[in-house]
């Protein structure tokens, strides 16, 4: 009629179109949104159910579970394959109380542990293994090709000592490359105190310390004092927010009444230091930072003058009694990440460099 708008078929159905286009656009945003804050999914890893650590090497992936069990995956483009699950609760040969950590070398795998210095083949079996004199917490051993670097703690009613040790492979300590005192009550524990620790890559041993600045000490694996740098990483005050955070770590998967107990003993220090995680990839520093977004954490990477190259957020997997659910490899950051939904761990990969 003259005078009103007449809606034919053809728009009707050109607005059903449109309506729908925005639609699939929106799931685009969200499908690419999650893709640049989290990555890519690589697999689910249904044979895993407490992870611990993890870490990447010659084109495998390692998951540490529970105490002494090793999953072992084949990482190919975007895709992790199951290959088998090794170790064994103990004391003897090949055996473990309790596994932190391994390294993947050449054509084997080292699991330095207190008390044991074993080595497998890049597939689980063993190879050989020596005892060590050391039995140091969270198994403070590191490897270089020739000596081996024992980190430990001293505790006394007052006081706390951290030693840097270098013993030689015949196990006679060759030197101490460092050792930081801090004051100590074991009922008031400290959880987010200095950082002081070391790291071993390509044979070279790095010390390093975070209070209110940031220093790394290079040195050959002979103890030869090399260079000292600083990295630009500030001292961060404690607030309500970081409070929550590490409240919350750490009372995850504890039980209430145990937790109620336990955290009378841990106290949270007005500024915590410029880092809580150092490690080193092709050449790269990185460290992790106190510093958060929603559920990703700061990491920073600097080269090996100290010179900052990049500040990312990445997904956090946690840093207290959760162990280290992540790892670098060649400008990848691979993490775990559980699907609650699904009840399923799941391996996501997100290019860095």
């Amino acid at each position: 009629m003259k005078g009103q708008k007449v809606y034919t078929g053809l728009r009707i159905k050109n607005r059903r179109v449109g309506f729908i286009s925005r639609i699939i656009w929106i799931q685009i945003f969200f499908i690419l949104f999650f893709h640049l804050s989290y990555g890519e999914k690589m697999a689910e890893l249904p044979m895993v159910m407490k992870p611990f650590s993890m870490t990447i090497g010659q084109g495998r992936l390692y998951i540490i579970e529970e105490k002494s069990k090793i999953h072992i995956f084949k990482i190919g483009n975007n895709n992790a394959r199951f290959i088998k699950t090794f170790g064994t609760y103990g004391e003897g040969p090949g055996e473990f109380r309790f596994i932190h950590r391994l390294a993947v070398r050449n054509n084997y795998l080292e699991i330095p542990t207190s008390g044991k210095y074993a080595r497998f083949t890049l597939d689980g079996k063993l190879i050989d293994e020596k005892k060590l004199p050391f039995r140091v917490f969270k198994n403070g051993i590191y490897k270089t090709e020739k000596n081996y670097l024992i980190r430990d703690f001293i505790t006394t009613n007052k006081s706390m000592d951290i030693k840097i040790k270098l013993y030689g492979s015949d196990l006679n300590l060759l030197k101490e490359l460092g050792v930081k005192s801090e004051k100590f009550n074991p009922n008031r524990i400290n959880v987010a105190g200095n950082y002081f620790s070391c790291f071993v890559d390509d044979n070279m041993i790095y010390i390093v310390e975070s209070t209110k600045e940031t220093t790394v000490k290079k040195y050959d694996q002979d103890g030869k004092f090399l260079s000292e740098i600083k990295l630009l990483l500030e001292s961060i005050q404690m607030d309500a927010g970081l409070r929550e955070k590490m409240t919350g770590e750490l009372s995850e998967g504890m039980n209430k009444a145990i937790w109620k107990v336990v955290k009378k003993r841990f106290f949270l220090p007005d500024y915590v230091p410029g880092l809580n995680w150092f490690g080193i990839d092709n050449g790269r520093i990185i460290v992790r930072t106190y510093r958060f977004n929603d559920d990703k954490a700061e990491f920073v990477f600097f080269d090996h003058k100290g010179k900052e190259l990049k500040r990312v957020f990445l997904y956090d997997t946690g840093r207290t009694s959760g162990g280290i659910r992540f790892c670098f490899n060649n400008g990848y950051y691979y993490y775990l990440k559980e699907n609650v939904d699904d009840e399923i761990w799941e391996l996501f990969v997100i290019k860095i460099f």
